[in-house]
């Protein structure tokens, strides 16, 4: 149990500095112009006030991460055992605490747009339709869920296969010690539950990157068909990231389908490494990529094709507006929540941030947060009761 808890501990650590630096960096992941959740022009993310209130919240997420760090190093010195808690709190602390110093540095961020009264200069708008125009799914890179679909409908084959000759009982978990710690009766449920859960996931991943792949886009209106190519290149980027993370859950469900079905008997350092490298790659893919590439692609310099400047049909600054413009802040709650009645969208890429988000002006949004919401605060406070009430 000593390994155990010592493995968490230091998974504990890497999560927290891993939180926080990720957190820590978002300013300068995300593109130019939103600066916290205000649109400012890109031409002034070198302004020395946007570099230092930049930098006030990096520093300030890196100590509060440090504080997190050294809570975690005493809690294991004095109480190892609630390791397995901690995992579940520390990076919740962190991320509570970046949004508690975001509120100031959104409100810095107005300030500074509307005392220097900087304006957007827009090179030429675009129609709606064709300004948030979305590729084809013929592109996605279906091969990851053809692999991971495959892999599962193969366990299922084998299972049902073996299913004769297996015994009377399951293991359906497995603890933090990597042992068995929950059998259940063998039937077809108990045997199966495994790899179609995998296949379950590997088409919920499929439908989401669909859902990315078709999400409307912020286009920076300065040089719509740059951003339009660099949204282009960034989706497909996001694809594979997402399709690689897809493959390596199902390796991870799998894995310990083997070990149900007694196919194989690692050792633990064996199975440590089965499960932390898997883990730790759909941890490094994305955070890489959001380095690398920037918050929708914005750090790309792609090359502009024609079908960038046709799928964001411009047109003449003089002309008629879109109707409906992602740009204003007003439309911004905080920066951070998308609230807009006369756009019909449902998904939007955040300002703040390398994910997507809601416009919450429609009522699906509100019924998906708030069963999001209940199910996370459930699982927390059912996990926190169980393990309290346990033996461990």
């Amino acid at each position: 149990m000593n390994d155990t808890l010592l493995f968490l501990f230091i998974i504990n650590l890497f999560m927290v500095f891993l939180t926080g630096g990720l957190l820590a960096v978002i300013p300068y992941i995300t593109s130019q112009s939103p600066l916290f959740g205000v649109r400012i022009p890109a031409n002034q993310a070198k302004h020395p006030q946007v570099i230092s209130l930049k930098r006030r919240f990096r520093m300030v997420i890196s100590f509060a991460s440090l504080v997190v760090a050294g809570l975690v190093v005493v809690q294991y010195m004095y109480v190892p055992q609630m390791s397995i808690l901690t995992a579940i709190y520390a990076p919740l602390i962190i991320i509570l605490m970046q949004f508690v110093v975001y509120i100031p540095s959104w409100k810095r961020a107005l300030l500074i747009k509307a005392e220097h009264q900087w304006a957007l200069s827009e090179k030429g708008s675009a129609d709606m339709k064709l300004t948030m125009s979305r590729q084809t799914f013929s592109q996605l890179p279906w091969a990851w869920y053809i692999v991971s679909a495959v892999l599962a409908i193969v366990a299922i084959i084998v299972g049902l296969y073996l299913y004769p000759t297996l015994p009377d009982q399951i293991a359906t978990h497995w603890g933090a010690s990597m042992e068995a710690d929950s059998w259940s009766e063998k039937s077809l449920m108990s045997v199966l539950a495994m790899p179609l859960f995998a296949l379950g996931m590997a088409i919920f991943m499929m439908v989401s990157n669909m859902m990315t792949w078709r999400m409307k886009l912020q286009l920076n209106q300065e040089d719509p068909a740059r951003s339009y190519a660099q949204h282009r290149i960034y989706r497909r980027y996001l694809s594979h990231v997402l399709g690689a993370i897809t493959v390596l859950m199902t390796f991870m469900f799998l894995f310990f389908y083997g070990l149900a079905l007694e196919l194989w008997s690692p050792s633990k350092t064996l199975m440590y490494i089965a499960m932390g490298v898997p883990t730790v790659l759909m941890i490094v893919l994305p955070l890489g990529l959001s380095l690398k590439v920037g918050q929708a692609g914005n750090k790309i310099n792609p090359d502009i094709l024609e079908v960038d400047r046709a799928s964001v049909g411009l047109i003449p600054q003089a002309s008629s507006r879109p109707s409906v413009s992602r740009q204003d802040d007003r439309y911004w709650k905080l920066g951070m929540f998308y609230y807009n009645k006369e756009d019909p969208t449902l998904f939007v890429e955040d300002r703040f941030g390398t994910n997507g988000g809601f416009n919450y002006a429609r009522p699906f949004a509100w019924v998906f947060v708030a069963l999001i919401f209940l199910l996370t605060v459930g699982t927390v406070i059912l996990t926190t009761f169980l393990y309290l009430n346990s033996n461990i």
